[in-house]
């Protein structure tokens, strides 16, 4: 939920709702909002699940972040993010305490490379008939 001219507004759709909803230990979850490329998102970490959901809220997009481990996806190891006022984000490491900056223009996870998966939500066009695609374009926004 989100507060929008002093109402409340709801943000997720049913399939962030579905993973939420399966999180058992809600006394560690944690959030917090981080502004990056003009973007102001607010990040809930899920730590039963090992699941980050991200919310852009100028986008109004969903996005799942992860930390790349041995060539696959685990939980993402930020726990806290702040900007130093120098436009730059800084992510605390949730169990060694580094600082990692959070650098737009590099293409790579603490050395390691970033694993990218794209899943979109279920579109049937309000129809069961069998759907075909010719072509996909895939618009990259924010991080």
């Amino acid at each position: 939920w989100q507060v929008e001219g002093f109402q409340p507004k709801k943000i997720s759709d049913e399939y962030i709702d579905r993973i939420i909803d399966k999180e058992t230990d809600t006394a560690n979850v944690h959030g917090f909002g981080f502004r990056t490329m003009g973007h102001l998102f607010y990040l809930v970490s899920l730590p039963t699940l090992g699941r980050t959901l991200v919310y852009d809220t100028e986008e109004k997009l969903w996005h799942e972040w992860s930390s790349n481990v041995a060539d696959a996806h685990d939980d993402f190891f930020g726990y806290y993010m702040v900007d130093n006022q120098s436009g730059s984000c800084f992510i605390l490491h949730k169990s060694n305490g580094s600082l990692y900056k959070l650098d737009t223009t590099a293409y790579n996870d603490a050395g390691t490379s970033i694993i990218t998966e794209i899943i979109t939500n279920r579109y049937d066009m309000n129809s069961y008939k069998r759907k075909f695609m010719t072509n996909l374009r895939i618009v990259v926004i924010g991080i």
